[in-house]
């Protein structure tokens, strides 16, 4: 079984413990600022005068990038007359066809998210977990950038994120015919994540980036931890190996689903499961 390398790491912390965001235009490489160019033309003509700004999310936003392993996730922000959260933009076939022929090499097979949403500093309290995106781990590309204005964030359940999906994504997985590599991915991004959302306050430390949540959740749930090390190294070629991995899945994801319901609905500390 292939070893996952471990890019990344747990970001910076200021001196109150709150979360430094890690991005910077700067570490974005060139080669995908015509991709980034051609995305935001697409916003534009979905939205026109209402779109507010483009953001850039993930690992191409802290310049840690990878072939075969790291997702586009794009996102922007946008003026209506009812709020929206966290929507799917559709892509022509058109579209998605010449974003891919301007991706940089290597690149063209890459999972896009492009997503968008209404927020403004007026609604922070109605939807603070955008806010926290966008201040712990969002690149303003184009527009207005909110962030400067935008309270802070410290690791802890204010953050916790995934788990609100990972239910609904097992109910997808369960029951879809056909699964495509993106798919099975995905999924292992959100059940990866959610579990070091488990863990994240006890920790007190914040990272998106999946070696590192599961060596953070190794910590805590080592009797769990095997089934996660072995799902994890099969992120890169989850077809290759379905049958087993389905086979993980099936072992874990209900009691993560469990055990995410029981610390939301509890306030006092966890106990450190041996």
């Amino acid at each position: 079984m292939a070893k996952v390398e471990a890019i990344g790491g747990f970001f910076p912390l200021d001196i109150q413990g709150n979360i430094i965001n890690p991005t910077r235009r700067e570490l974005i490489p060139i080669s995908w600022h015509a991709t980034l160019l051609a995305i935001l033309q697409i916003y534009q003509a979905h939205f026109g005068g209402n779109l507010q700004s483009l953001w850039i999310r993930g690992s191409l936003a802290r310049g840690l990038a990878r072939v075969a392993w790291s997702d586009l996730d794009v996102f922007g922000l946008i003026k209506a007359d009812t709020p929206i959260r966290w929507s799917s933009l559709p892509l022509s076939d058109e579209e998605e066809k010449k974003l891919r022929e301007l991706l940089p090499i290597g690149f063209q097979q890459v999972p896009l998210e492009m997503m968008y949403s209404t927020f403004n500093l007026s609604v922070v309290d109605q939807m603070p977990r955008i806010g926290m995106l966008l201040k712990t781990q969002s690149l303003c590309w184009w527009g207005e950038d909110l962030n400067p204005d935008l309270p802070k964030y410290r690791p802890g359940k204010a953050m916790m994120l995934h788990h609100r999906w990972l239910a609904e994504d097992w109910e997808v997985f369960q029951s879809s015919k056909e699964l495509h590599q993106a798919d099975y991915q995905g999924f292992i991004k959100t059940l990866i994540r959610t579990a070091f959302e488990l863990v994240m306050e006890r920790l007190g430390k914040y990272t998106p980036d999946l070696y590192w949540c599961v060596q953070a959740f190794t910590q805590y749930y080592p009797v769990k931890a095997l089934t996660l090390k072995k799902i994890l190294n099969l992120y890169v070629q989850p077809l290759k190996e379905k049958y087993q991995l389905t086979a993980l899945l099936e072992e874990i994801t209900p009691w993560m689903i469990s055990e995410s319901k029981r610390q939301i609905s509890q306030s006092l500390p966890l106990p450190v499961h041996k």
